[in-house]
């Protein structure tokens, strides 16, 4: 599903955003017909805020849901070139509440993408 909502980013939701307390787990292998960003979306929701001296992850809402985000770029291959235009591919193993493909501008891009993933209560 593409979302760009309010904001000036151009979304792929690979996985949406898990609000039963599970999170998916598996492997996922992509490529995109431009350089994007891959992350990986947390349900966000500390026991106890974090005070100043340790700081907090960057946050964002998602319908209403806190997350944080795990900001993937050690594995996006960007330097793959088909004839002169640059494009992004990679295969990765997760965990997390949702997995999204985007672009921090609302370049609209294509991505094609296998994912081999299950649901899966939390370990506390």
């Amino acid at each position: 599903m593409a979302h760009t909502g309010n904001l000036p980013h151009a979304v792929v939701f690979a996985l949406p955003l898990r609000d039963d307390g599970k999170i998916y787990t598996g492997r996922v292998t992509f490529t995109a017909s431009k350089p994007i960003e891959v992350e990986v979306l947390h349900v966000y929701n500390p026991d106890q805020t974090p005070d100043a001296e340790h700081g907090a992850p960057p946050t964002a809402v998602i319908n209403g849901t806190t997350i944080t985000y795990s900001h993937l770029t050690g594995i996006v291959d960007n330097n793959y070139v088909l004839g002169d235009v640059p494009t992004a591919s990679g295969t990765f193993e997760f965990a997390g509440s949702g997995l999204v493909f985007h672009k921090r501008s609302s370049e609209p891009f294509t991505v094609t993408y296998t994912i081999d993933a299950a649901a899966r209560s939390l370990t506390q």
